[in-house]
């Protein structure tokens, strides 16, 4: 989200970061308008993605055979200045009927989007006897729900600018098959529309700040610019985040009988009032024992350790696959 001649703007991204998680997009929100500074995340492994993923694009461009307009943005120009220049550009290339366009800008006051590539295909629009479809380059070895929802949000501007749905839309995958992957526009269409609709909402729901909701644990944090500030508040709050491989259905049961803190789980079974519906004993006694090391190792300020009993079968052998037995046997090659 950012602010563009006064007026709130979203792209694909921020649609993606609320189905990943509801406190990311009220993080952001509350930074856009000034409440919260966007913290800046040092990731040389991000970086390394991005760097791959620069690569990635520009082979496919060299491998395309097709003459390219480039869109390459002015570094000299304000930020708002570049954006209307260079979707400008974007619709004078489309009105020429160019066969490929590089970083297109696709924006209509309210969304943004940087197509990656927009291919001229054979299908009459407002523009003429052609129209365009987007294309996006991705390092996946399989397209993701997230990419195929960013393409949707793409295909949508484009439509509004030709005056004619794509039929299609397209991913170039990375992996060495570098496969491309098409899929027809008006069977995910309606899905974007729902999760626009649901975006929209949750922006003009609540009030930009302080911010209502509370951090959870999903598997966005590995990536998240946030996660440093989420972790400082689990922390704060003892939460039960902090539980090593406690999931998420856990911690809602746990939160359903009153015990939101890793100090409280950490107690004694036989003090619990009340079982967690849907959390077995066998599954009980494992997060409280993990519970209950952290804490005592906090307290203690020191690592502790305790060796579990590796479980056995109906005929009392070790189950394979599980604890020690999931390494691989000795070899000379290995690393310590």
């Amino acid at each position: 989200m950012q602010i563009v001649d006064g007026n709130l703007v979203y792209s694909a991204t921020d649609l993606v970061g609320l189905l990943e998680c509801g406190h990311l997009t009220s993080l952001e929100r509350a930074a856009v308008s000034g409440h919260l500074e966007k913290p800046v995340r040092e990731d040389p492994v991000l970086d390394r993605i991005a760097q791959r993923g620069r690569l990635h694009e520009k082979r496919f461009l060299e491998s395309d055979g097709f003459e390219v307009v480039h869109l390459e943005p002015d570094p000299e120009l304000p930020f708002d200045q570049r954006l209307a220049e260079r979707r400008e550009r974007t619709l004078d290339a489309m009105r020429a009927g160019a066969d490929v366009i590089h970083q297109a800008v696709l924006f209509d006051g309210k969304r943004l989007g940087f197509a990656d590539f927009l291919r001229r295909v054979p299908q009459p629009s407002a523009l003429g006897d052609w129209s365009y479809e987007v294309w996006d380059t991705k390092l996946a070895r399989h397209a993701k729900a997230s990419a195929v929802l960013q393409l949707c949000m793409y295909s949508e501007l484009l439509s509004e600018i030709q005056g004619r749905a794509p039929a299609q839309m397209h991913l170039a995958l990375g992996g060495v098959q570098r496969e491309t992957v098409s899929f027809r526009f008006a069977d995910y269409a309606a899905y974007h529309r729902l999760v626009a609709r649901e975006f929209e909402a949750t922006l003009n729901g609540a009030p930009d700040y302080p911010v209502a909701t509370a951090p959870e644990p999903v598997e966005h944090c590995a990536v998240c610019r946030w996660s440093g500030e989420c972790s400082s508040w689990w922390r704060s709050q003892d939460d039960l985040a902090l539980v090593a491989n406690l999931s998420s259905r856990q911690r809602h049961a746990l939160h359903g009988v009153g015990i939101t803190t890793r100090s409280t789980l950490a107690e004694p079974l036989e003090t619990m009032e009340k079982r967690p519906d849907g959390v077995g004993s066998e599954a009980l006694e494992r997060i409280n024992a993990q519970a209950r090391i952290q804490v005592e190792g906090e307290r203690a300020g020191e690592m502790l350790s305790e060796r579990l009993i590796p479980p056995k079968d109906r005929d009392g052998c070790l189950v394979p696959n599980h604890g020690l037995l999931m390494l691989p046997e000795p070899s000379s090659g290995d690393l310590f």
